[in-house]
């Protein structure tokens, strides 16, 4: 299976998950901006969780670390 080469980005209630393209510098960074208690791995769907308030700062790591990469938000 190739890796995905897409951000999506979907916003639920109170909280929105992001599913991005393998990226050690964006995880790094993340995990630096967003402190562990707003954010959680999502193993089974392979997507970050995090609360709404983080979306800022969230969207900000996305359009630095993929910015040739167009971000579906559903």
């Amino acid at each position: 299976m190739k890796p995905s080469k897409k951000v999506v980005l979907t916003e639920g209630d109170g909280e929105f998950t992001v599913s991005t393209p393998y990226n050690d510098e964006f995880i790094k960074d993340f995990k630096r901006e967003v402190e562990a208690c707003y954010r959680k791995w999502d193993k089974e769907n392979k997507v970050w969780v995090i609360d709404m308030d983080c979306y800022y700062e969230v969207d900000e790591l996305l359009g630095y670390h993929f910015p040739d990469i167009e971000i579906e938000v559903h």
